[in-house]
C-alpha cells in the first residue's frame, strides 16, 4: 500500500508539470522506453539502486546512457528519483502516470481474454461499441486463455465482465 501511495504521489507531481497533450504523450513514451531498458538490463537497475554508490556517479551514468533519448525534464525527474532513492518505484510510477494521462485524455485500457484469438473484424466492432457506450477512446489488449472453453472476459479498470462458458457453467451448477 505504501509503495502505491509513493508511486501515485510522484506520478501526480510529474503529471501536473505540464498538461499539454503532446508533453503528456512524450513523457509516456519516455516512461515506456526507460521501463523497457530497465527490464532488459538488470545491471543498470542494480547500479542505480545501490546505496553505496554516490548520486553524482549515478547521474553521470544516467546522462551517458539516456542523454539524447529522453526529454530533459524527464531526465531531471529520474535524477530526482535517484537522489530520493525512489528509483525502485519507477515501474509503479510509470503505471500510475499512464493511468492519470489516460483519465485526462479520455482513454480506457481494456483487456480482453478469449479462448481463441479474436479476429480483426470482431476487435474493431468491440472497440467501436465500447467507445460509443462509454464515450472513451479504447485501447484493447488481447490475451488468449484456452482454459476458458469459449466466450470472453473484459477487464476495464476495476470492472470485470465475464461472458465465458466456464463462468456460465459454474453459475448453472450453483443454480442446480
Amino acid at each position: 500500500m505504501l509503495n502505491r501511495s509513493i508511486s501515485v504521489g510522484y506520478a501526480k507531481a510529474l503529471f501536473n508539470l505540464d498538461k499539454n497533450k503532446k508533453a503528456l504523450e512524450k513523457r509516456l513514451l519516455d516512461f515506456e522506453f526507460i521501463v523497457k531498458i530497465f527490464k532488459e538490463n538488470s545491471k543498470i537497475v542494480k547500479f542505480l539502486k545501490a546505496p553505496h554508490i554516490d548520486v553524482k556517479e549515478k547521474n553521470k551514468i544516467l546522462i551517458a546512457v539516456f542523454k539524447d533519448k529522453i526529454d530533459t525534464q524527464f531526465m531531471n525527474f529520474l535524477k530526482f528519483l535517484i537522489q530520493k532513492r525512489r528509483i525502485i518505484s519507477l515501474y509503479g510510477i510509470a503505471k500510475e502516470y499512464r493511468r492519470l494521462v489516460n483519465d485526462y485524455l479520455g482513454i480506457w485500457d481494456v483487456n480482453i481474454v478469449t479462448a481463441v484469438p479474436i479476429d480483426e473484424e470482431n476487435e474493431i466492432s468491440l472497440k467501436e461499441k465500447l467507445s460509443k457506450k462509454f464515450q472513451k477512446k479504447i485501447i484493447l489488449s488481447k490475451k488468449v486463455n484456452p482454459k476458458l472453453i469459449g466466450g470472453l472476459t473484459l477487464i476495464m479498470g476495476n470492472v470485470m465482465l465475464d461472458w465465458t462458458l466456464t463462468c456460465r457453467l459454474k453459475k448453472l451448477k450453483e443454480n442446480l
